[in-house]
């Protein structure tokens, strides 16, 4: 089972189509034909994998996908809640905040690792103020949050397509 398989595309130097294919066809290369080999790949963008593959891989590969929606509003609200008890003191935290992070990344992707993420970028801009963590606070973590994100994905683009900043 390999997770976060999308991943695997940010390394400019790894060719993940090779990975796959040797992979999928060291099947014939048992000498045990009782042991199958079974290859379960998860990723937060499967349509990485389906762009990015070369047709001999996707050929190899069963095409069958089950796709998880994201979380809704609720569900975030919940995990963040709990998150938030361990990551805050008392108090900190103002009333709507959490709920306010959980809309914003149902809305957005309903990622948890990402509304996870918001909060506590949040609370890190509560901390540079030296205030608590309020809406105001969201808003400004979802900004930088955003930001990040941009760069991580420049960042993984292959040399040839990186922008030169000076």
């Amino acid at each position: 089972v390999l997770d976060e398989a999308d991943s695997i595309f940010s390394d400019k130097h790894y060719d993940p189509s090779e990975f796959f294919y040797r992979f999928l066809r060291h099947q014939s290369y048992l000498n045990d034909s009782s042991v199958r080999v079974c290859l379960v790949v998860i990723a937060n963008n499967a349509g990485v994998l389906e762009e990015r593959l070369d047709g001999r891989v996707k050929s190899s590969m069963g095409s069958e996908m089950i796709h998880f929606g994201g979380y809704s509003s609720l569900e975030l609200g919940q995990i963040l809640g709990e998150r938030a008890l361990f990551a805050f003191k008392d108090g900190v935290v103002e009333e709507g905040v959490v709920e306010l992070c959980a809309k914003v990344a149902s809305e957005q992707s309903g990622d948890a690792r990402k509304a996870i993420d918001l909060l506590r970028v949040s609370g890190e801009i509560a901390n540079e103020h030296k205030s608590k963590v309020t809406s105001e606070c969201v808003y400004s973590a979802l900004s930088r949050v955003e930001k990040d994100y941009v760069w991580e994905m420049i960042e993984g683009l292959p040399e040839y397509m990186s922008p030169i900043v000076v």
